[in-house]
C-alpha cells in the first residue's frame, strides 16, 4: 500500500525508555568520576576496606557499561544493575563508618544520603515496579543501624524525616512513571487501530484528518464506505472463485486417475475433501448415514485401499 495513505501520528510521545540510555550514560560518569575520588581518598586516610569496595564498585559499573554500549543488555538492564550496584556501595559505606567512626563521619553519612536519592529515582525509571521501594529500604536501614551504633542523636533524629523522604520519592516517582507508560501504551494502541481503520478504508491523510475534526459530511463518509465494501465483496468473490477452481481441479483429477468413478462418487470425494462428517453428508445429500457409510465403503474398494488405511488421507494425498 502506498505510505501516503498511512496515518500521520501527531503524537510525540518518546517514552521514558527514550530517556534511559542517556541518563544511564551521564550517571555512569559522574559516579565513575565519584567513586574514583573517594578511592584515592580512601587510601590516603587508611580505610582500606572503603577503597576495596569503591574498586570493585568501579569495576562493575564499567562491566555494566561495557555490557550496554555492546549492547548484550538492553537499557533497563543495565540501569537496574547499576542502581543495585550504587546501592550496594551506599549501604556498605554508610556502615563502614560505624566501623572506624571519626569526627567526618556524620557529615559522610548524611552526604551518601542525599546523593542516594539519585539511585532511588533511577530505580523508579526502570520496568521493575519493587526495585525503588527495595533500594530505598535499604538506604534507610543502613542508615537507621549506623546512627544507633554510633549513637548519635543527631542523626537518630533524623530517621523518621530520611524515610519519609525516600519512601516518598520511591513510591512516587515510580508511579507517575509508571502512569506515563501506560498512558504511551495507550497512545500507540490507539495508533495502531487508527492505521488499521485507515489501512481498511483507504483513506488518504487528508481524508482522516478531515474524519479526526468532523470536517467530513455524511455524503463523502458513506461514498467511502460504499467503495470499502465494494473491495471487500470483490476480495471475498475471488477468494470463493479460487477455492472453487482448486475444488474443480480435484475433481477432474480424480476422474482423470480412476475413469470407473461416478459423479456420485466425485461429490461424495468432494464433500469428504472439505472434510464433513458423516452425519452432515448424509444432511446434504438427504440419505441416511448408513447409506454414507456402505457408499464410503464402495469408494474404498473402487480406489483399493487395505484396512486401516484413511480414506480422508487417500484423497488429500491424490489430489495435491
Amino acid at each position: 500500500m502506498n505510505e501516503s495513505r498511512k496515518p500521520q501520528n501527531t503524537s510525540d510521545l518518546k517514552g521514558v525508555e527514550y530517556y534511559l540510555k542517556p541518563s544511564f550514560l551521564i550517571s555512569t560518569f559522574v559516579f565513575i568520576a565519584g567513586l574514583t575520588v573517594n578511592f584515592f581518598l580512601y587510601l590516603d586516610r587508611d580505610r582500606t576496606l572503603n577503597a576495596i569496595v569503591d574498586g570493585v564498585s568501579l569495576l562493575l559499573l564499567f562491566g555494566i557499561f561495557l555490557l550496554l554500549t555492546t549492547k548484550k543488555w538492553n537499557a533497563d538492564r543495565a540501569v537496574t544493575a547499576h542502581v543495585l550496584v550504587i546501592a550496594f556501595n551506599f549501604c556498605i559505606s554508610i556502615l563502614f563508618e560505624t566501623v572506624r567512626p571519626t569526627d567526618e563521619s556524620r557529615l559522610w553519612i548524611l552526604m551518601t544520603i542525599a546523593v542516594s536519592i539519585v539511585p532511588v529515582l533511577f530505580a523508579g525509571m526502570t520496568t521493575q515496579r519493587r526495585l525503588p521501594v527495595v533500594v530505598a529500604l535499604a538506604i534507610i536501614v543502613s542508615y537507621a543501624v549506623a546512627a544507633v551504633i554510633l549513637d548519635d542523636g543527631a542523626l537518630m533524629s533524623q530517621i523518621p524525616t530520611i524515610a519519609l523522604l525516600l519512601a516518598a520519592m520511591a513510591f512516587g516517582y515510580s508511579y507517575i512513571l509508571h502512569i506515563c507508560r501506560m498512558t504511551e501504551r495507550e497512545n500507540i494502541r490507539m495508533s495502531e487501530e487508527q492505521s488499521r481503520i485507515v489501512d481498511y478504508f483507504y483513506f488518504t491523510p487528508r481524508q482522516w484528518e478531515k474524519i479526526r475534526e468532523g470536517r467530513m459530511s455524511r455524503l463523502q463518509l458513506r461514498a467511502i464506505m460504499e467503495k470499502a465494501d465494494e473491495r471487500e465483496r470483490t476480495a471475498i468473490g475471488l477468494s470463493t472463485d479460487e477455492a472453487e477452481h482448486d475444488w474443480e481441479a480435484a475433481k477432474r483429477k480424480l476422474s482423470h486417475d480412476w475413469p470407473k468413478l461416478t459423479a456420485a462418487d466425485i461429490e461424495l470425494c468432494e464433500l469428504i475433501l472439505r472434510r464433513y462428517s458423516a452425519d452432515e453428508i448424509a444432511r446434504i445429500q438427504g440419505l441416511a448415514v448408513q447409506s454414507v457409510t456402505s457408499r464410503r465403503s464402495r469408494l474404498r474398494a473402487k480406489f483399493g485401499l487395505k484396512p486401516g488405511e484413511n480414506l480422508n488421507s487417500f484423497l488429500q494425498m491424490r489430489t495435491q
